[in-house]
């Protein structure tokens, strides 16, 4: 069967995290996702690696990474360049706003107000919930 991943515990909040990102499938970041909820699962590294299509070692150190890093560790390590402008926390505001009731007087959430509610800008409200493909339809 393969050596267990260590259990991870993860709070409802981060597996809510973890799914919207899962569900983007054109990124490593939902591989990565997969990978911690697999593991919050008791699988075991093999099964998580035949899953995800990584090998073990990879599996492992993403798990590690998350371990010690939370959601945070789930990205590349920082690189030469430009730094990102939006952290994770801000992402995952967005994304919790976007699924709570909306305000007063209105049936959806639209960028706009997320943008207003959040203080981004609405070209990055937008962009944030086109990462995790959000829908409000």
């Amino acid at each position: 069967m393969g050596r267990k991943a260590q259990g991870i515990d993860i709070s409802e909040e981060e597996k809510e995290a973890l799914m919207m990102f899962e569900e983007n499938d054109d990124n490593k970041l939902s591989v990565r996702a997969k990978v911690v909820m697999l593991a919050s699962q008791g699988k075991s590294l093999r099964e998580i690696s035949m899953e995800t299509d990584l090998n073990q070692k990879n599996c492992g150190k993403w798990l590690r990474r998350y371990r010690v890093f939370g959601i945070e560790g789930l990205n590349d390590k920082q690189r030469r360049g430009r730094p990102p402008v939006i952290d994770y926390k801000r992402k995952i505001l967005v994304i919790e706003l976007a699924n709570s009731a909306p305000p007063a007087g209105y049936l959806k959430w639209s960028c706009r107000s997320l943008s207003r509610r959040t203080g981004l800008g609405s070209a990055t409200v937008n962009r944030i919930l086109r990462e995790v493909k959000y829908s409000n339809n």
